[in-house]
Order: C-alpha cells, then sequence, then structure tokens
C-alpha cells in the first residue's frame, strides 16, 4: 500500500488565501494577463451576478481557461495535465477507494516504488 506523503507549505496557504479574496486576479492584471478595464468590468458583472471573478474572466472570453490554468500551476510549481491523455494502469486506481479520489476530486496516476502520484482538480486542497 502507497504511503501517504504530506507536505507542508507556507506558499499553498498563500495561494488558497488569494484565491478566496480575489487577489489571484490582481496578480493577473499585475502580470499583463488582464488590463485594468477588463478586470473593473468583470468586477461590476461579479457585484450584478455574483460567481468567482476568475470564472467571470474565462466566461466574459477576457481570460481563456488554459491560460488560467496554466498562470495557476505555474505559481503553485505544478505541472497541468488532461486527465483524458493518462494511461489507465487498473493496480494503480486500486490503491485509492472510488469514495474517496470522487470526494477528494484526485485521480490516481502512477505508483512507482509505493510513491502514488495523483492528479487533482484543485492543487491547493
Amino acid at each position: 500500500m502507497a504511503e501517504k506523503i504530506v507536505k507542508k507549505s507556507s506558499f499553498k496557504k498563500t495561494i488558497r488565501d488569494e484565491i478566496k479574496s480575489d487577489k489571484l486576479a490582481e496578480i493577473l492584471r499585475k502580470e499583463g494577463q488582464i488590463t485594468s478595464a477588463q478586470l473593473g468590468e468583470s468586477k461590476e458583472l461579479q457585484k450584478k451576478h455574483g460567481g468567482l471573478l476568475t470564472t467571470i474572466l474565462i466566461q466574459t472570453g477576457v481570460l481563456e481557461e488554459e491560460e488560467f490554468l496554466n498562470f495557476v500551476a505555474r505559481h503553485l510549481s505544478v505541472p497541468t495535465i488532461k486527465p483524458c491523455d493518462l494511461p489507465i494502469n487498473p493496480n494503480t486506481i486500486k490503491v485509492v477507494p472510488k469514495e474517496d479520489a470522487f470526494a477528494q476530486y484526485i485521480f490516481p496516476v502512477k505508483l512507482t516504488n509505493d510513491v502514488l502520484t495523483i492528479a487533482m482538480v484543485d492543487p491547493t486542497n
């Protein structure tokens, strides 16, 4: 059975806090991914309709979803993957109970020397 490895990171907490307070959109602006005007317009839409600011940026076409995913991956220092491109090994999948995988939005990718590599929907979780 694979041993669970937990790494503590203050950076992880920082990113999570930024996401919760919509600071992530501000970082996107500072890095030139979006303009101040686009951010302002998206904030107005958020006030009117609610929702996550980054979702609004994507839904309005200001930001491409792939651009955003790459941005987050770069800031978290984790790779992005497409699950449909992954080979499925039945033995690896059995390591994580189906209920746990669905509850945590994870997918067991590889098991090597008792080290389990997983794909996650939210790498800050």
